[in-house]
């Protein structure tokens, strides 16, 4: 007896876009039959395109990102209200209480990034040159720009 060549699959006909041997199948009026309709179905179905394969893999990288930049955001807020100070002799200067136990001082046009040290009473803030400390309700702000700020209230 003479041995046949296997036939291929229905499928690998449809991929052909040939629609000879698939008349015999559950395929024959699907729309897998076309190319076209072969790379439709591939869609629909899930299964990876050049394309989406490539799409697929740059989503972590979108992820991260995104969370990346969201956590830039939160860390935009984490200072309190600024407080506006009003000193004898008319200076003015603002402070924002930051929640790493640091102040930001804006005084005379500078920026003034104060630690938190120990006080005997109230709040006290010192970088070595510049300090502010407030208490029972007054404040006076020493080094800064554009002083003096003495008895200064709120």
């Amino acid at each position: 007896m003479k041995k046949r060549a296997p036939r291929p699959s229905p499928l690998a006909y449809a991929r052909s876009g040939s629609t000879a041997p698939i008349a015999d199948t559950a395929m024959a009026k699907s729309p897998i039959s076309s190319r076209a309709g072969w790379r439709a179905s591939r869609v629909l179905t899930g299964a990876a395109t050049p394309i989406a394969a490539r799409t697929k893999a740059v989503r972590p990288l979108f992820a991260a990102a995104a969370l990346i930049w969201l956590s830039a955001c939160a860390t935009i807020g984490d200072v309190g209200p600024r407080m506006d100070w009003r000193c004898q002799g008319g200076a003015a200067f603002s402070v924002r209480i930051k929640t790493d136990d640091s102040a930001e001082v804006f005084a005379g046009g500078q920026v003034y990034r104060l630690p938190h040290v120990q006080a005997a009473s109230g709040a006290r803030y010192n970088n070595g040159a510049v300090d502010y400390w407030e208490r029972g309700g007054t404040a006076t702000l020493t080094g800064a720009r554009g002083g003096p700020y003495r008895n200064c209230r709120r």
